[in-house]
């Protein structure tokens, strides 16, 4: 008996109120799709999972609407563990992920209490193209279920002020479309906006698919500068500045750390990851798999534990390399105990979350059946050119049923709309779909808007491209500086482990070199003083004088910094010639500070105005910023300046002076 007859024979027997409903066999198989199809909510969707526990296979019923509590479900059902169910086990029980009923398996099932209360309850009648609608009161009747609170609704999260880190994998041709946008780039530029964000380019992950040299080395470059235009293009220069952005491969500390937490990995754990059992799936022989491919999740917890991240952004397919990290993070910090200084907690690694955020778009193709790939050739791309652009939009899918332009069409399912949704604005959106519903306007005038729209939304981000692909040494320079941002915080980490595991003694290399560089800072300091003590008359030679370098600069923002009384953020301009000049090594603007609040400076003294600038001074750091130079001003202990005290300092201006030009 196969599963729809089992499950219409139990209904019988139950004699309970249902509905079988057929379904179209292009639905898209997500439930938002599904729910739009019945015309219902979220709440009335149910979603039944399937969890591996110590006692067997059982079955968890929620509303759509709702997420998992696995704490309150372990004590409902008396277990203590929950991993999800593979898809041999779902095979096994006669269904596979997405079309698991919430009856008619012999398996233990667990009711949240929130399905009792809906009403009508939608699910899977037992096949891909068969749904099925009963009265949610009668669901414990028909499957057995033990009713408990384990589902909540979950509340959108006001992330700010924690430590991120984000990965792509450059395995495809590196070229970014909207959809890649709009499910994962979109969410990251907000996230970055407001936390401490790494973003690391996992070339080395590319390896398990990737082996050509040319292809691979293509897919990494244009990724790279893909991924920078999109965040240049959308951020401004203060935000863009707080991302670390690097290569995985510029960084050894992750292959080192990956060596080390192999050993405290049991190798069932990263048998049941996704990646090896979907290629065991396909028909691959396991003597066919590579290292790399199996060893996937123990590079990525690599990845993960060495920047210690609050959070991980990932889509929900990848929710279970985070909870495979957590695992062995957690076996690492058991085996090897030690005492974080910073928190007083126990271990060295800290258990990161994942952060899977709640509007991501799930963006069908310009078939308007599959989700957006290349692979399919369904893409509108973003910085392909404008003619090629126009030729994906004009074969997007609208209304198959509408014959004439004249017709009256339909909006709902039209992917151009769906695409205007996003991309044009609201106002105008709302007057073509009221004269799309008329018959109105045409295809082709709807699509003529949405390839406009598509150009103006994404203008500075093409614009971007062109500036960065005609200076790579600007994009080199990007990623150099990201790199050692990120080696820093790694090497901090890597020092832990090998503390942890009994790598560092009184032999270590790393210690005697820690101990060499200490004894030549001591050194350099006392030379230094002593240089001090004896230019005791101020005076240097021209050489000195001929280091320091002036320009003019423009400040284009100045905001006040937050948390402070005293400093003035300024974004300073130096233009293309101070580019360069310095062979594209320095940006076209810096951040440079100014302390000046508390003599009743304020923002608008500075903003749109030239000024002479130092630019070769060493960084500062001033809170959680660097100030990249500094502004020059008359001592206000040399002039009298009434009302403000002797004290005001007076900046010198420099309008009517080319900026960037430097003074000599």
């Amino acid at each position: 008996m196969n599963l729809k007859d089992t499950i219409e024979k139990i209904l019988k027997e139950k004699k309970v109120d249902y509905k079988f409903i057929p379904l179209p066999e292009d639905l898209p198989f997500d439930v938002p799709s599904h729910a739009k199809f019945h015309n219902i909510s979220l709440a009335q969707a149910m979603v039944t999972i399937l969890y591996r526990t110590e006692k067997g296979i059982v079955a968890a019923v929620r509303c759509a609407d709702t997420q998992i509590d696995q704490e309150k479900l372990k004590k409902l059902a008396g277990v203590k563990t929950l991993a999800f169910a593979s898809k041999e086990e779902l095979k096994t029980l006669g269904t596979e992920a997405g079309l698991v009923p919430y009856l008619g398996l012999t398996i233990p099932y667990f009711i949240d209490a929130k399905v009792l209360t809906i009403g009508k309850a939608y699910g899977i009648g037992g096949a891909r193209t068969l749904g099925m609608v009963m009265n949610a009161a009668d669901m414990p009747k028909v499957n057995g279920g033990v009713v408990g609170e384990f589902a909540y609704h979950e509340t959108k999260r006001d992330i700010k002020g924690k430590r991120l880190l984000s990965g792509i994998t450059p395995s495809g041709d590196g070229s970014l479309h909207i959809g890649n946008y709009l499910g994962a780039v979109r969410q990251f530029i907000e996230l970055a906006r407001t936390n401490e964000t790494f973003l690391m380019v996992a070339d080395l992950h590319a390896l398990t698919t990737v082996q050509d040299k040319a292809r691979l080395s293509g897919n990494i470059e244009a990724l790279v500068l893909n991924e920078l235009a999109l965040l240049r293009g959308f951020m401004t220069v203060q935000e863009f500045a707080k991302i670390i952005f690097f290569r995985q491969s510029d960084v050894a500390c992750h292959t080192e750390l990956q060596s080390i937490l192999n050993n405290v990995t049991p190798l069932g754990l990263i048998k049941r990851a996704h990646a090896y059992k979907d290629k065991l799936q396909k028909d691959v022989m396991e003597d066919d798999i590579n290292m790399g491919l199996f060893s996937y999740p123990m590079l990525m917890a690599a990845d993960i534990l060495l920047y210690k991240p609050d959070l991980v952004p990932v889509g929900k397919d990848q929710k279970q390399h985070v909870e495979i990290t957590r695992d062995i993070a957690g076996r690492f910090n058991k085996t090897f105990k030690t005492v974080r200084q910073k928190d007083g907690k126990t271990g060295v690694f800290k258990l990161p979350e994942p952060y899977i955020p709640e509007e991501v778009a799930v963006v069908l193709g310009t078939d308007g059946k599959r989700k957006m790939s290349k692979s399919l050739g369904n893409i509108i791309s973003i910085f392909d050119d404008e003619e090629n652009i126009r030729k994906q939009v004009m074969s997007t899918y609208t209304d198959p049923t509408r014959i004439h332009a004249n017709d009256p069409g339909h909006t709902e399912g039209n992917m151009v709309f769906t695409y205007l949704d996003f991309f044009g604005e609201l106002e105008k959106n709302n007057e073509l779909k009221e004269a799309y519903k008329k018959g109105q306007v045409a295809d082709i005038e709807v699509k003529n808007y949405l390839y406009e729209s598509l150009l103006k939304y994404f203008a500075n981000a093409r614009q971007t491209y062109k500036e960065l692909a005609a200076h790579p040494e600007t994009v080199k320079k990007i990623l150099e500086d990201g790199a050692e941002k990120a080696r820093s915080v790694a090497r901090d980490t890597m020092g832990e482990v090998r503390e942890a595991v009994g790598l560092i003694n009184k032999y270590s290399i790393q210690i005697a070199d820690n101990r060499k560089q200490i004894a030549d800072n001591r050194e350099q300091k006392t030379e230094n003083r002593d240089q001090i003590k004896q230019n005791t008359t101020g005076v240097i030679t021209i050489e000195e004088f001929g280091r320091v370098e002036l320009r003019v600069g423009k400040v284009v923002e100045a905001t006040n910094k937050e948390g402070s009384e005293k400093l003035i953020r300024l974004v300073v301009e130096f233009g293309p010639s101070f580019a360069k000049a310095t062979a594209g090594k320095q940006a076209e603007t810096r951040v440079i500070f100014t302390g000046v609040r508390g003599y009743g400076y304020s923002p608008a003294d500075f903003l749109n105005k030239q000024f002479f600038f130092i630019t070769n001074l060493a960084p500062r750091k001033m809170m959680d910023e660097e100030s990249q130079g500094m502004i020059l001003a008359v001592d206000g202990d040399e002039l009298p300046f009434g009302e403000h005290g002797p004290k005001k300092p007076v900046f010198v201006s420099a309008e009517g002076l080319p900026v960037g030009a430097k003074i000599r």
